[in-house]
């Protein structure tokens, strides 16, 4: 067990360490995009990655997330390796549909232009393969190499989209330059995973019809659940779009893309970790509350802390670091700031589903977060007309849906608080939801 706890801390640091660098790059290349695009091309990247999310997630049938199962090694990459296959054969579909649109002019039926929905089914291939070599990277504990990637395709990704920015070439900039980091990071991962090497090696097609099968459960279940979870996480952006002009669709991605790269340093890291380390005491017999309760009561803390600061400070700092008219970025992000707070600390430990084989529960959350949100965003964007109650209420609503999450997911670790813990949650909690109402109350009444 020390000699486990002691890994687990040496991981993080490396993790934790590359993230955190690879999130300070686009924090502070934001300072200058934030000048050089508006917010009307900010909310077509929006709609843009929310389509590529969604799609992300569809393009390996979840297999991707299997890697991290198997107990032997060649049975991780023969997964790696199917699942490139299937993400392959997807973007070949992807690419037919998009020829269709064309041909047929069916353009209209989406807010993207031409330049980006050919580019899409490239970004969603990208995104499939950093799926999957980071969870190829997590199962052979290559945390430098996930550590150097991540922060190679930040600094890429920014690079690329100052000098098109600078190059007026601002209409297709933010999509190109996300292409070329993340192009960047498949092209690193590949290499220090020797991907070519071990193909040759150990792809067995009668082992990979075997693995498929022994991991069934990952599209049957676990692929609908991502499906509904994805939409719901997306579709605000794109329904944004729709009812309201495209900068308010740009004010709510810079919210978003701000508020989770300080929430992800941590997260992200403890997420990779958590899964693999959860399977490996499940596949003991040993409980997993322990692991859990010691990521989640620091993370939620550090959290709170972060957003009390936003609460109250948010409109003035990212109006003087972003410029005076990304100011309304500071309200959109307080209005999610409840909701970003449980993402951040719980989101994490949602791997458990996978490790208790939980997979059904997790789809009944998800369908019911997609239907709730969707009614929340027409009922704010059709009845009530208004972008600040449809962006409160989807805050609201969301939030409370990670609180139900949460709770299942106390119950299927068997996560147990001490008093002390729990005086301590409550208070922060408490002042955290105090802070919240009344800054809404002061912008809506």
């Amino acid at each position: 067990m020390i000699s486990l706890k002691n890994d687990f801390a040496r991981n993080l640091v490396t993790l934790s360490s590359g993230t955190l660098i690879a999130q300070a790059i686009p924090m502070l290349a934001t300072l200058v995009l934030s000048r050089l695009y508006s917010p009307a091309e900010m909310g077509e990247w929006g709609v843009f990655s929310s389509c590529a999310s969604i799609l992300a997630v569809i393009g390996c049938l979840r297999y991707e997330n299997a890697i991290v199962k198997p107990s032997r090694r060649v049975d991780a990459y023969n997964l790696a390796f199917v699942s490139i296959l299937i993400a392959l054969a997807f973007t070949g579909c992807l690419y037919l549909i998009v020829f269709a649109v064309d041909i047929f002019r069916f353009n209209h039926w989406f807010s993207l232009g031409r330049e980006a929905l050919y580019i899409l089914p490239f970004y969603v291939l990208c995104l499939l393969l950093i799926q999957i070599l980071n969870n190829l990277a997590n199962k052979t504990q290559q945390y430098r190499s996930l550590a150097f990637s991540s922060v190679g395709r930040s600094l890429t990704q920014a690079i690329s989209r100052i000098t098109l920015g600078y190059c007026s070439f601002t209409n297709v900039g933010l999509i190109a330059g996300a292409n070329t980091g993340a192009l960047f990071q498949v092209f690193l991962l590949s290499i220090r995973l020797r991907l070519k090497h071990f193909f040759l090696r150990t792809f067995s097609f009668k082992r990979a019809r075997r693995l498929l099968w022994e991991y069934r459960d990952f599209p049957k279940y676990d692929l609908v659940s991502n499906v509904f979870n994805s939409v719901s996480s997306n579709i605000p952006v794109i329904l944004l779009s729709y009812f309201f002009i495209e900068d308010i669709a740009g004010y709510f991605s810079m919210a978003l893309t701000l508020l989770f790269i300080p929430m992800s340093i941590i997260g992200t890291s403890l997420g990779q970790l958590y899964y693999r380390d959860a399977c490996e005491l499940h596949a003991k017999g040993e409980s997993v509350g322990t692991l859990t309760m010691k990521i989640f009561v620091p993370t939620y803390i550090g959290c709170s802390i972060f957003m009390l600061g936003l609460i109250w400070g948010g409109e003035t700092v990212f109006g003087f670091l972003l410029g005076s008219k990304w100011a309304t970025v500071g309200k959109y992000a307080t209005y999610l700031s409840l909701w970003l707070l449980l993402v951040s600390s719980i989101s994490p430990l949602s791997s458990i589903f996978y490790v208790k084989n939980k997979q059904r529960i997790n789809l009944c959350i998800n369908v019911t977060a997609l239907v709730l949100r969707i009614v929340v965003l027409f009922a704010g964007g059709y009845y009530l007309q208004s972008s600040d109650w449809t962006i409160v209420l989807f805050g609201i609503v969301s939030f409370l849906l990670f609180v139900v999450q949460g709770a299942i997911i106390k119950k299927i670790a068997g996560v147990v608080f001490s008093n002390k813990v729990l005086f301590y949650l409550s208070g922060m909690t408490v002042v955290l939801m105090l802070s919240y109402m009344w800054r809404i109350f002061l912008w809506l009444s």
